[in-house]
Parts: C-alpha cells; sequence; structure tokens
C-alpha cells in the first residue's frame, strides 16, 4: 500500500514527466482480500492488489487523459504522452480554469493498525470460531470475511495534494 510519502514521491513523478504542462493526478491503489468457508471448511483464501493512476494534461487550452497501471518511469512517460496525444486531439477552450493549489485537510485515520494487518491467520482464526459455534450447533457453517484496504489520492502540478487511506 501506498503511504502518503510514497503516494507524493509518485505525483512528483508525474509532475516532472508532465513539465512544462499543467497536470492532475488521479492514484487509486489497493488491496482486496478475503475468506471464504462452505461445508464446514475453508473454500478460498483470496489477495487481490490493484493499482492505477489517471493523468490528465492540461496543454494549450486543450485536455486530455490516459490511465495506466505501469509505474515504471518508461509507463509514467508514456501515460503523460498519451494525455498529451489526446489533448491534442481535443478542441481548445476559450478558457481554462486554474488547477487548484495546495489546501489544508483534516487528516482522517480510517486505516488503523488492526485492519491493515488482518491477514489470512486472523481470518482463519474469526472462520475457526464460526466453525465451532456452528458444530456445537449442528449445522453446517458458511460465510465470508472480506478485508478492503484502499489509499485514494487527488493531486495536481499546482501543489495540490489530497491522500486518504481507508481500511475496513
Amino acid at each position: 500500500m501506498y503511504t502518503r510519502e510514497e503516494a507524493q514521491a509518485l505525483v512528483d513523478r508525474i509532475v516532472d514527466a508532465a513539465s512544462p504542462d499543467a497536470v492532475e493526478v488521479n492514484l487509486v491503489a489497493g488491496e482486496r482480500s478475503g475468506t471464504r468457508w462452505a461445508n464446514s471448511s475453508i473454500t478460498v483464501n483470496l489477495v487481490q492488489f490493484n493499482r492505477q493512476v489517471t493523468v490528465t494534461v492540461h496543454h494549450d487550452n486543450r485536455t486530455g487523459s490516459a490511465t495506466t497501471r505501469d509505474f515504471s518511469d518508461a509507463g509514467l512517460q508514456a501515460v503523460v504522452e498519451e494525455a498529451r496525444a489526446e489533448a491534442r486531439g481535443t478542441d481548445p477552450r476559450d478558457e481554462m480554469p486554474e488547477l487548484l493549489g495546495p489546501q489544508d485537510y483534516i487528516e482522517v485515520d480510517s486505516a488503523r493498525p488492526s485492519l491493515v494487518n488482518f491477514g489470512p491467520m486472523e481470518r482463519a482464526e474469526m472462520v475457526k470460531a464460526s466453525l465451532d459455534l456452528s458444530e456445537e450447533m449442528g449445522v453446517i457453517g458458511y460465510g465470508y470475511i472480506p478485508k478492503n484496504d484502499q489509499v485514494t489520492v487527488r493531486a495536481n502540478s499546482n501543489g495540490l495534494f489530497a491522500y486518504f487511506r481507508d481500511a475496513s
């Protein structure tokens, strides 16, 4: 998962790649995982990592956007060039609103360590408790325990940087 510092470093790389054009960056990255059980035994234990960044370039009173999952230097340069190419293919606007500058946001701690670190072992312990109760009651146990850990970042070349991480 991306810490605030790692997300800022990624945004800085994109802003540098887009210079001298104005650029907006939307980053979404996360982990989805879960444990499913049926017929009183675990059937699936999964984890999926996902990340993508959308870059919107403001070039000569035109805008264009592109999205990538390739965070290498070459991948970020390519997404900036793709956004520029899209911008060149659009009609210019008479006026372009200025990008929002730095803002003061209240930090929200929605990624408690107990939730961020809630992994397969913790889920297995919950499944065992459920199965023990099912056996005690003489029924077949089934269920699903999901976990989500997501980072969302909105930033731009004018100094805006908004970071939010949520784990549940």
